[in-house]
């Protein structure tokens, strides 16, 4: 029974003395605060860069992503599985040389207004307390003071935004990480709604004319004869959503309410209207011009009814078709029923020409957008070569070139000394036959 009281009462202080040991390796390590997602240095104490060591975490080896850098463990994209307390062994003669207690979180976001004056607390330290503020690793150069452990910065603006980090004099140990987000509270959002797929439903969206600089969200609110509509987000475009029609014909006027919300205010947008006035087709679609063979002053122009319009036999589209030749400013306008094609009949030959179209319900809503231009050039005759009238082939002369002559040699008459001597002599001849 002695046996068995002494080995409970080891075992007693042996777990005693280890959780004492423990609980001194915490007092005495070092607290390094980091956020999630970073990657993180943590030092070896004062050791060399040329020095080994062996990391531990928690006594055991570290297993998580990492890299070692002489006296430095890097551990990459930590997250809240990183956090322990991580010993460093010299390899030389196995001395235990640091403890770090590893604390992985995520920075409080900070928003403030700009140019506002903000400060910062960092954490719950005392209002005695001495600290040094970095900002992205960097002094503080921004207009600023310090008050105990708050920073005090001046007018912040855009550049003001950033990591700030504060660490306690005289050990060093970082207290607190904010991410301060400087921005601007949200103006009414301006709303446009319209049914480009009558008769199904219709969309609304939204934009802010001054962004704000710091998330926002929207919240949003449709009512038809006082009952709220289901509303499906765009998936594609986030400042968008799709409402379906309760009922077609309706007299009773449908609202829209949508809500801007961010961290330093809200402003809301509210808008009604009926349903006959938002339903505007999207554009034509397939919009072709060709030239008429054989006529100068034709274009042929064939198009789509624009394929988000669900029931074009039910629900039919008229068309208006604007064109004018390139030289000119003034566009020449046809309004088509029920037709997706028209022939051009006065038409400029030879001139180049751009063609639109726009689409509209036969009896509600508005036009269209305009279509992608197309453009094209009315028929041409070709030009026919030039061919003689003169029957049989026509043989072309051409003369050789006669070889140059050589230079007159010194001495010799050339043709016109010749001539010369000659006129002479026959001058000489008749004056003596008249004095005979």
């Amino acid at each position: 029974m002695a046996n068995i009281v002494t080995s409970f009462c080891c075992l007693v202080l042996a777990a005693v003395v280890v959780g004492y040991a423990q609980r001194r390796s915490q007092q005495g390590a070092r607290i390094q605060y980091e956020r999630i997602g970073s990657d993180v240095t943590m030092q070896c104490g004062s050791l060399d860069n040329d020095a080994s060591v062996t990391w531990k975490v928690n006594g055991t080896d570290v297993k998580a992503r990492k890299r070692e850098d002489g006296p430095r463990l890097i551990l990459l994209e930590v997250d809240m599985s990183s956090n322990g307390m991580y010993s460093c062994f010299q390899n030389s003669d196995g001395q235990r040389r640091d403890v770090i207690n590893l604390r992985v979180g995520r920075a409080r976001i900070q928003y403030e207004r700009i140019g506002s004056d903000v400060t910062m607390q960092c954490g719950s330290l005392d209002n005695d307390a001495s600290v040094t503020w970095k900002v992205n690793g960097t002094d503080v150069k921004a207009h600023s003071r310090e008050e105990g452990p708050r920073l005090i910065l001046m007018q912040v603006d855009m550049s003001s935004n950033g990591l700030y980090s504060c660490f306690q004099n005289p050990d060093g140990q970082r207290r607190d990480l904010i991410n301060l987000r400087v921005g601007l509270p949200p103006k009414e959002p301006q709303v446009t709604c319209r049914s480009n797929t009558y008769p199904k439903g219709f969309y609304c969206s939204w934009h802010l004319q001054h962004p704000p600089n710091i998330p926002t969200d929207y919240e949003v609110d449709v009512q038809h004869n006082q009952k709220p509509l289901e509303v499906k987000r765009d998936e594609d475009h986030k400042n968008r959503f799709h409402v379906k029609f309760p009922e077609l014909f309706s007299s009773f006027p449908y609202r829209v309410n949508v809500t801007a919300v961010n961290a330093l205010g809200r402003a809301s947008t509210a808008i009604s209207f009926e349903e006959s006035s938002i339903v505007k087709p999207d554009p034509p679609e397939k919009v072709v011009a060709k030239p008429v063979t054989n006529n100068a002053r034709r274009l042929e122009v064939t198009w789509s009814s624009p394929s988000s319009w669900p029931d074009v036999d039910t629900f039919p589209l008229k068309y208006f078709l604007r064109y004018r030749p390139l030289i000119r400013d003034q566009w020449q306008h046809v309004e088509l029923s029920d037709s997706t094609s028209h022939t051009i009949t006065d038409a400029y030959a030879g001139k180049e020409y751009i063609i639109q179209l726009a689409a509209k319900d036969m009896e509600i809503g508005t036009w269209s957008d305009w279509s992608v231009a197309v453009y094209a050039t009315p028929w041409m005759e070709e030009l026919k070569p030039i061919t003689s009238t003169i029957d049989g082939d026509i043989i072309p002369t051409t003369t050789t070139p006669s070889p140059p002559s050589a230079a007159p040699r010194v001495g010799e008459p050339t043709a016109a000394c010749s001539t010369l001597l000659w006129s002479t002599h026959l001058l000489l001849a008749c004056v003596l036959l008249s004095i005979m």
